[in-house]
């Protein structure tokens, strides 16, 4: 753009100034309008995690008599193989399902 406002002389240098920020404010107010969409929707979803993690709260409180105690609710357990690298597995207390029966 600068080879452009000097090859075409003085006379029309402040027009393309004009031009060069016009566009320089046109990109500026988009990028203005996407910063504040991004906004927006992160607080959105902000406020459905905070939703939903209060129902999930709600739940384990009401299930936390019936979590299994050797896999915390995992439905796994670690163990060693014969190798002695850990492992894991179907939780044997619970079944897998995390929960006690």
């Amino acid at each position: 753009m600068l080879k452009e406002i000097n090859n075409k002389g003085d006379n029309n240098m402040a027009f393309d100034f004009s031009k060069l920020a016009t566009k320089v404010n046109r990109l500026r107010q988009q990028k203005r309008e996407i910063e504040s969409e991004y906004n927006r929707k992160i607080k959105d979803i902000d406020k459905e995690i905070e939703e939903e993690q209060k129902a999930l709260d709600k739940v384990n409180e009401v299930l936390k008599p019936y979590i299994c105690s050797c896999c915390d609710g995992s439905g796994e357990e670690t163990f060693s193989d014969a190798a002695g690298s850990r492992d894991y597995r179907k939780c044997t207390s619970c079944g897998g399902i995390g929960v006690n029966m």
